[in-house]
């Protein structure tokens, strides 16, 4: 069976992170998920997420050209 993967990044998405997860999200999906370091309680919400969605996540503190890469 093939995979497939779903890479996104984040910086400061609280709002709208959820909505944008359950968009693409199937059960046979992996999603992994950068955060830009967020400080406005993206990271917080992934978190909160994680299980539901089996979401795969990292942070990393940096530009958020680099956590587009880190992504891919």
């Amino acid at each position: 069976m093939v995979r497939i993967c779903v890479y996104g990044t984040v910086f400061n998405n609280v709002h709208t992170v959820e909505e944008s997860i359950k968009s693409v999200w199937r059960p046979e999906y992996d999603i992994v998920v950068v955060d830009n370091y967020s400080d406005d309680g993206t990271w917080e919400k992934l978190l909160d997420l994680r299980k539901e969605y089996n979401l795969k996540l990292y942070r990393y503190h940096c530009t958020r050209g680099l956590g587009r890469h880190i992504a891919l």
